[in-house]
């Protein structure tokens, strides 16, 4: 077991590495993703290795959040190079907008 631990964390550097030198953003979401889950995976193979059930409830509650984190950040970097993002994000809020009763045209 010591060996799967020694290369999932052998295999979250090189990611790490990865999410630092990622010419894009979503090339470092992925990469950050990625440690995401090994660190998850050794959360539950420290909780099969000790019989801590606190810490199977800590990856499971880790990988939740981790989830909704890649969705926010999907969610942002959408909207930064979407500009239709941020005019549906101005209806979203209840600002006064209105419909011209085109396709798709928004009046704010």
């Amino acid at each position: 077991m010591i060996y799967i631990i020694l290369f999932i964390l052998l295999t979250a550097f090189v990611t790490f590495l990865r999410a630092l030198r990622g010419p894009t953003v979503a090339q470092r979401v992925v990469a950050a993703d990625s440690i995401g889950l090994m660190l998850f995976s050794l959360l539950l193979l420290l909780s099969s290795k000790l019989q801590a059930k606190a810490l199977l409830d800590i990856a499971l509650v880790y990988a939740i959040l981790q989830f909704i984190d890649v969705l926010v950040i999907t969610r942002h970097i959408d909207c930064e190079y979407d500009y239709d993002c941020q005019e549906n994000t101005e209806r979203d809020s209840g600002e006064n907008v209105h419909h011209k009763g085109g396709e798709g045209e928004w009046d704010s």
